[in-house]
């Protein structure tokens, strides 16, 4: 014999925010257990008459959300069951890989408690979660992996292991790249980087890192990459800074392979100083065209969110939910590209703060500080508008701007051929490359559109 259940009518507040999944605010993108959330989510707010959080702004309600500061169901409701409470704390958790494993499991485990909570089985907690280290593949040197041989590990990240390897048939050297097991497991993301690393492998430019190939072995994703043996430009900058010159040069060295991708209407997205890596002669490339933005949403949405950093590169379009805020343009790359002029320049971000909360209000309410002289500052602020049509219209636009700002005695640079009219050569495209390139945007449309809320 089931229970009998209050149902109250949940008050409308015009003025807060609504409440989406925590892996929907911080990285766009949605699992299987996003739907458990939101069902568990209406289930509380018509058992209890309240939403389960108030709150006026996005970065409150994620707060909330981490701190897990869930009222009790109970105690708002004396007619819910403590075990039915249990079960929407754990369709609840701010983790995805915390709750039921999958939708069926949910409504099964809750329909038991209401039907008949006597006799329903005890809920079992979830399992606790292996360490980081744990989930990461570890291989060994002369180890073979799909292809490639290792030779020895490079580095180690949130989401994956990275090993300098040998390709088999043709003894070049790569960056193999191998994701944790847990990745493997979500079929959507699974498909979606495999997708993604056989679109990007099919673009080339001399100002990107080339993606050789990818896919899955013994549970585990993996890709290889272009190996370059300068490290990246944060690993230079925590040994020396740069000149004004050196600075100006690294623009426009950069600046290439960004417009290339601009040009078919593709945007990095997650342009940051350790996705800039150097070959052996010293000159830039950017890293992982697609891969490396997806790496950060299947983080948020499969490890601990907080794990990821501060805001210092993203555009505020990045950091509203799609629900209220634009699309993502190139307009956005512009923005991070001055946001790491800023940060190589004075040595630290144009938007400091102690905790990503107060960082992520700075970023939608205050302007670029004033602090590099020489009418530079209004050429970073331009570039870093809060408004995307205040932005510079192109990555060539913006450097040349700033060139000029800067003391010329300094600069020891002067603007490329591209700028004065002259076509630049790494700039042609064959058909081929306008094909594929097109693809991969048609590709990153819609997979925008499956991961965004309607």
């Amino acid at each position: 014999m089931g229970i009998a259940l209050q149902v109250h009518a949940v008050p409308n507040n015009s003025k807060a925010v609504p409440i989406i999944a925590p892996e929907q605010l911080s990285a766009r993108i949605v699992s299987p257990q996003t739907d458990q959330y939101l069902l568990a989510q209406t289930l509380y707010e018509l058992l209890t008459g309240q939403p389960i959080y108030t709150a006026y702004s996005q970065s409150v309600l994620f707060d909330k959300q981490a701190g897990r500061r869930l009222p009790s169901a109970h105690k708002l409701n004396l007619s819910i069951p403590i075990s039915l409470e249990k079960v929407l704390r754990r369709a609840l958790e701010f983790s995805p890989w915390d709750r039921f494993e999958s939708l069926d499991a949910f409504t099964s485990a809750a329909f038991a408690q209401i039907s008949s909570p006597e006799s329903a089985q005890q809920i079992s907690k979830p399992k606790k979660k292996r360490s980081r280290s744990a989930m990461l593949p570890r291989l060994k040197p002369r180890q073979r992996f799909a292809g490639f041989i290792i030779q020895r590990e490079i580095a180690s990240r949130p989401t994956h292991r990275v090993y300098l390897a040998l390709e088999r048939n043709s003894g070049k050297e790569v960056a193999l790249k191998v994701l944790a097991q847990e990745f493997d497991r979500a079929p959507m993301f699974s498909t979606h980087l495999k997708t993604i690393v056989n679109e990007s492998a099919r673009i080339r430019h001399a100002g990107l890192v080339s993606v050789l190939r990818g896919g899955s072995i013994r549970g585990h994703l993996f890709y290889a990459v272009e190996y370059l043996p300068g490290g990246t430009l944060a690993d230079r900058l925590e040994k020396n800074a740069l000149e004004l010159g050196q600075v100006i040069n690294l623009l426009w060295q950069i600046a290439p392979g960004l417009s290339h991708l601009h040009k078919q209407n593709i945007f990095y997205e997650n342009l940051k100083l350790s996705n800039i890596l150097f070959d052996a002669n010293g000159t830039p490339h950017l890293s992982e065209v697609g891969i490396a933005p997806l790496l950060y949403v299947a983080a948020s949405t499969f490890l601990e969110t907080r794990a990821l950093g501060t805001f210092d590169f993203s555009a505020p379009e990045q950091l509203i939910s799609p629900r209220h805020g634009p699309g993502l343009t190139t307009r956005a790359d512009i923005y991070a590209l001055a946001a790491i002029t800023y940060r190589v320049l004075t040595g630290k971000s144009a938007f400091n703060a102690k905790t990503p909360r107060a960082q992520y209000k700075l970023i939608l309410t205050e302007a670029v500080p004033h602090t590099l002289g020489n009418g530079a500052d209004d050429v970073v602020q331009m570039a870093m508008s809060f408004h995307i049509g205040g932005r510079y219209q192109s990555v060539y636009e913006f450097i040349a701007a700033l060139a000029v700002a800067l003391p010329t005695d300094k600069t020891g640079s002067d603007v490329p051929p591209s700028i004065k009219g002259i076509p630049d050569p790494q700039l042609s495209d064959t058909s081929d490359s306008k094909r594929i390139s097109a693809r991969l945007a048609a590709y990153f449309a819609g997979i925008s559109g499956l991961f965004s809320l309607t």
